[in-house]
C-alpha cells in the first residue's frame, strides 16, 4: 500500500489561524523542495507559498549533506516566509519548527519525539526529521528579502532499507509497509505542522515555544561532543538560551554558546 498523494485544496482545508495564509504546490518529484521554493520565491511568490513533494532527488541537510527522500516513504515541505524582522530573529525559525513538528507528530501520529539541538528530531535513538532554514538577504541592508523553511520526515523504512551509511542513525515514525498513517495520508501531518509553525511566527520574538523547545531537548545535561569549523571537543550540554544558542560547560570549566555547529552525545565508556 503506497502512501496517498498530496491533494493542496484537501491540506488547505486543514489549516487555520494564521496558517490560512499558506497556498500549497505538489509535484511528485524535484531536486529539493528548498531549491523550488527559492526558485519561486525570486519570482514573487508570497508568503505561505508551501511546495511539497514526493520524492526529492537531491534533498540535503545541514552542512550540504544529503538528506535521503525516496518516493512514497516521507514528509519533503519547504515554507516561504518574507515577514521575519529583524535578521537577528532567523535562528528562532528553526526553534519554533523544531517544537511544532515534534507536537504535530505526537497527535497526528501519536509517537513522542525529543529535539536534538538545533534542527533534528529523534524517536529513540533514532533521527527521524531533519529541518532545514536557509536565508535570502538585502544585499543594502542585510534584512532577510525572504527565508526558506525545509522539513523533512521520515515515515515508513524506504524499499530496500536506509543506505549503509544512515542505517546507524537514521529511522522513521512507522514501521512496515506504508499505510499507518491512514486514508488522508501525509495531509494531516503537513497540515499540523504548519498550523502550530504559523501561530509560532506570529509571535517569534515572544519565544512561546521556548520552554517546550526546552522541555523536548534530548541533549540538556548530557555529556556532548561538540563540532565547529572542523574542530571537535567534549563538553557538558547545560542550557539553551533565549536565542536557542547551546550553553556548554567545556573541561577548563568555562562555558561557551554555540549558535551553529553539530553535537552528538557522547556514549559512556
Amino acid at each position: 500500500m503506497r502512501v496517498r498523494q498530496y491533494i493542496p485544496a484537501e491540506l488547505e482545508r486543514r489549516l487555520r489561524g494564521p496558517a490560512s495564509v499558506c497556498r500549497c504546490r505538489h509535484y511528485p518529484v524535484l531536486d529539493s523542495t528548498n531549491d523550488r521554493l527559492k526558485e519561486m520565491a525570486e519570482a514573487g511568490a508570497p508568503e505561505g507559498t508551501v511546495v511539497l513533494a514526493d520524492a526529492q532527488s537531491r534533498g540535503r541537510g545541514c552542512g550540504g549533506r544529503e538528506f535521503f527522500s525516496p518516493a512514497g516513504t516521507g514528509l519533503y515541505m519547504s515554507v516561504l516566509l518574507r515577514s521575519v524582522r529583524p535578521l537577528t530573529l532567523a535562528p528562532l525559525i528553526t526553534v519554533a519548527a523544531a517544537v511544532a513538528v515534534s507536537e504535530a507528530i505526537e497527535e497526528v501520529c501519536a509517537a513522542e519525539t525529543r529535539i536534538k539541538w538545533v534542527n533534528d528530531i529523534f524517536r529513540g535513538d533514532k533521527k527521524i526529521c531533519g529541518i532545514l532554514t536557509e536565508s535570502a538577504l538585502y544585499h543594502e541592508t542585510a534584512e532577510a528579502d525572504h527565508v526558506v523553511l525545509g522539513i523533512g520526515v521520515n515515515l515508513y523504512p524506504p524499499p530496500g532499507g536506509f543506505p549503509a551509511e544512515l542505517r546507524e542513525t537514521a529511522g522513521c515514525l512507522y514501521e512496515g509497509e506504508p499505510g499507518e498513517m491512514g486514508e488522508s495520508g501525509r495531509g494531516p501531518l503537513a497540515a499540523g505542522i504548519l498550523n502550530r509553525f504559523f501561530v509560532y511566527l506570529a509571535d517569534l520574538a515572544g519565544r512561546p515555544f521556548m520552554a517546550e523547545y526546552r522541555r523536548r531537548s534530548n541533549i540538556l545535561g548530557q555529556s556532548v561532543v561538540c563540532r565547529e569549523g572542523g574542530v571537535s571537543y567534549a563538553a557538558r550540554a547545560l542550557a539553551i538560551d533565549e536565542d536557542g544558542g547551546l550553553v556548554v560547560g567545556l573541561e577548563d570549566g568555562s562555558r561557551k554558546v554555540l549558535v551553529s555547529g553539530e553535537t552528538r552525545i557522547r556514549l559512556a565508556g
